[in-house]
């Protein structure tokens, strides 16, 4: 009796049956309750306006000392920003501390993730943007979020607004030692920073630059870079590798935009982008620019192919005719990935795109910085050697360009099997204008189709 008692007359309960709040706040219904607070939607007496009530738990309430807290709360209350959800009110009801800010009915970037699992790029960099200039703007008043995530990113008249916004750092500092015994952990797993993870206390700007890019990488992959069945074992993962190319979930993703955020979330605090600022630079959407992102490999080169970021044909034969002028030995490779056509065919074009991606990152990995490598469209892909010595040469660096791309490619718990076919000319050797060479290299190319799968021929062992 006395257990049951205990459990139906805490705090929360008792606020829950009064359906009050201090003096001016009437509690409509619960929105959701987490680890660390409760929230609900109440309406303000004073101004009769709806508004969002996060009431701390009990076991987090025991952990802080609530006037501390409400001391803490009131620095960042001050912060004044477009994209940042404001705090109207704090105090402090049956010894649980709370805090009020407007209600949004609009939704999270949570809601929209869970409907819609991966979202348009432009969208998700427009959402990324507002978010960081909020960022930037509190970061130059010293306060950290410290818990950038989806469900704290929220929706008003189609804007991002950021919510909690420094109240990870009020209870951090309100907390001091005695959070730190009681066990709970401020912050996501999903979207913490490797130093954040280990308890450091004194985090910088940087950590929510890691936050922000693992919320832009679960935008545009469908999912958080790391998951795990308990938090131990996410972080455990966070701080031992790195999270999966984004190439493995969506092939569609610009290559600097997944080596920007492969940087944004380096592992290494100082090798990783010091600011969300630079960050924003990088994906292209400068804080303070207006309007939708356009794509940086789009308006500085637009003879880029978007899906690879690979120079096209007219590059190359730019670069091909220079060669040749020259007056020294070069060398064009053909490659055409083997039955592409039945890949797209049975497994979607997502599948197809996603292998052309990952056999553009592996020879580019391989091949050399001197050399030139394009995507003439389609499953063709072509590099130009510029130096070459004796044409037998070559033979390694076709080896290795075979090997790297006859991996399997993973791609939705699938794997992918890839074989190619390569034909190599040199000039003046084979041919002495860009025209001619192209012709022998594409003649060898299938004279190695000819001869089965991973086969590559050079022209001059036609003759």
């Amino acid at each position: 009796m006395d257990a049951f008692h205990d459990r139906h007359h805490t705090p929360a309960s008792r606020i829950e049956r009064s359906r009050t709040i201090g003096d001016r706040y009437l509690i409509e219904r619960a929105l959701g309750r987490g680890g660390t607070a409760t929230v609900y939607l109440a309406r303000d007496t004073r101004y009769e306006r709806p508004v969002a009530i996060k009431l701390l738990t009990p076991e987090l309430a025991t952990a802080v000392a609530a006037k501390r807290f409400i001391k803490e709360i009131l620095l960042t209350a001050r912060l004044q920003h477009p994209h940042i959800l404001t705090i109207l009110d704090s105090g402090e009801v049956d010894g649980l501390p709370f805090y009020v800010s407007p209600y949004l009915p609009d939704g999270s970037l949570r809601t929209r993730i869970d409907r819609d699992r991966q979202l348009p790029i432009d969208e998700s960099l427009l959402i990324v943007r507002e978010v960081a200039d909020a960022l930037d703007c509190a970061h130059a008043h010293g306060v950290i979020h410290r818990d950038i995530k989806p469900d704290n990113i929220l929706f008003a008249s189609g804007h991002a607004c950021i919510a909690d916004f420094g109240i990870a750092q009020a209870l951090d500092r309100a907390g001091g030692e005695r959070l730190t015994k009681s066990g709970i952990v401020l912050g996501t797993p999903e979207y913490m920073s490797p130093e954040q993870a280990r308890g450091h206390s004194a985090l910088d700007p940087r950590s929510d630059v890691y936050s922000l890019a693992c919320m832009l990488y679960e935008m545009l992959a469908g999912m958080p870079p790391y998951l795990g069945p308990t938090p131990s074992a996410i972080i455990a993962q966070l701080t031992s590798h790195p999270p999966r190319p984004l190439h493995a979930f969506r092939a569609d993703v610009p290559p600097y935009l997944a080596d920007a955020i492969t940087r944004a979330m380096h592992a290494d605090v100082e090798s990783r982008t010091d600011s969300v600022r630079a960050f924003s630079e990088e994906l292209g959407v400068p804080l303070g620019a207006k309007g939708s992102p356009m794509l940086p490999h789009v308006a500085i080169n637009p003879a880029t192919d978007t899906l690879t970021g690979l120079p096209k044909r007219r590059h190359f034969r730019k670069e091909l005719e220079r060669a040749i002028a020259g007056g020294k030995r070069c060398a064009v490779f053909f490659l055409d990935l083997d039955r592409f056509k039945q890949i797209n065919d049975s497994l979607g074009h997502a599948a197809g795109d996603a292998v052309l991606c990952a056999v553009a990152d592996r020879v580019r990995s391989v091949i050399g910085a001197e050399a030139t490598f394009c995507r003439l469209g389609g499953d063709e892909f072509t590099i130009l050697v510029p130096r070459v010595g004796e044409p037998a040469t070559l033979e390694p660096l076709a080896a290795a360009v075979r090997d790297a791309i006859v991996k399997p490619v993973r791609f939705e718990e699938r794997e992918i099997g890839v074989s190619t076919s390569i034909g190599i000319a040199v000039a003046p050797d084979d041919a002495t204008s860009a025209e001619e060479l192209l012709r022998c290299a594409d003649t060898a190319l299938y004279a190695a189709k000819d001869r089965g799968r991973d086969a590559f021929v050079m022209y001059r062992s036609l003759a």
